[in-house]
């Protein structure tokens, strides 16, 4: 008996000093490969765009460069930063407005759209939260008590009038609309839109395009008020091209990683291109050429491997057990 308590001692010091540590790290860019399990392409997709968002506002105006706090900039980018890649051009040029978000530049007033697809269960929601909390330095379940991440089910707004919701409410109703109202309180949130395939196909980009336009902008029609939008991060979590991946699952789970150079990854991200392009508007709200054109990134989840599926049930008991043994056990 006394052998197995040493045991449960060791065991339980190993798991509170993991749980530290993965407390101090968890709202860093730079750790994040270490504590979220998998996903090793989605991971650094994200992170490079969050980086080059960052150093785009670094050359913004003082104005501009406001939108990100300095503790958050600190966090984004390692303390031995490069510069950016090129030389800024004049904002007269032609070319200052050309598509250059990869380099840091151009289009900087743009807010941040990215696009999780993939199976479901692959960690899409999980990674969002993760980012919203190293964007504001807090975990996720007070972001979501305090309304800086703000998650909405497009399966609510199948129909074209309940669209109409995110801009305002309902007719005979007080308050704002969901989206509106969320970014009034909040500019900078985080906004997770989540099954984005079930929204109205025509609708739903009727109301975001002006969102993610570079103007940055939504009208609520209850307040008669433009809403900024520049400062918010949206997030947009969709099951179309689980297929595409399903089919090559086994393939996938024989890589030990994914990079952009393998040739499994570039031919997945090519048939899901082609998807988008055959997509009706019609018939899902990716059909839309010019919403598609204010995506910055479309970012593949995979499956786990046996090995990432043996490591998240191995947290998950030891959080269970831990936890259960702290609180009924051993309580303080």
């Amino acid at each position: 008996m006394e052998k197995r308590r040493k045991i449960l001692a060791q065991c339980l010091r190993g798991w509170k000093e993991r749980k530290e540590s993965s407390t101090r790290d968890s709202f860093s860019l730079q750790t994040l490969s270490r504590t979220f399990i998998g996903q090793d392409l989605a991971i650094r997709r994200s992170t490079n765009r969050l980086r080059n968002r960052s150093f785009s506002l670094q050359t913004e105006s003082p104005l501009s460069f406001s939108l990100l706090p300095p503790l958050l900039l600190s966090r984004l980018l390692p303390s031995s930063s490069p510069p950016p890649p090129s030389p800024l051009p004049s904002p007269s040029s032609p070319s200052f407005h050309a598509p250059c978000r990869l380099e840091g530049w151009g289009r900087r007033d743009k807010p941040l759209v990215l696009v999780f697809w993939g199976p479901s269960g692959t960690g899409k929601t999980e990674l969002a939260k993760q980012l919203a909390s190293i964007l504001h330095n807090e975990s996720a379940a007070k972001l979501l008590r305090e309304k800086k991440f703000v998650q909405i089910p497009m399966g609510q707004y199948k129909d074209e009038n309940s669209a109409a919701n995110l801009v305002g409410p309902p007719v005979g109703i007080e308050g704002m609309g969901q989206l509106t109202g969320a970014l009034l309180r909040h500019p900078d949130a985080v906004v997770l839109f989540d099954e984005f395939e079930k929204a109205h196909a025509e609708a739903i980009p009727d109301v975001l395009l002006s969102a993610f336009d570079a103007s940055g902008a939504l009208k609520d029609t209850k307040l008669d008020q433009y809403v900024p939008t520049n400062r918010a991060t949206f997030l947009i979590n969709t099951n179309m091209g689980a297929k595409i991946i399903l089919e090559r699952a086994r393939e996938l789970m024989e890589l030990e990683s994914h990079g952009e150079e393998q040739g499994l990854v570039q031919d997945i991200d090519e048939q899901f291109t082609n998807l988008l392009r055959e997509t009706s508007s019609m018939s899902n709200p990716f059909g839309r050429a010019e919403f598609r054109g204010r995506v910055d990134a479309w970012i593949p989840f995979y499956p786990y491997s046996n090995k990432e599926k043996r490591r998240v049930v191995e947290m998950a008991l030891f959080e269970r057990i831990f936890s259960f043994y702290l609180l009924e056990v051993h309580p303080r």
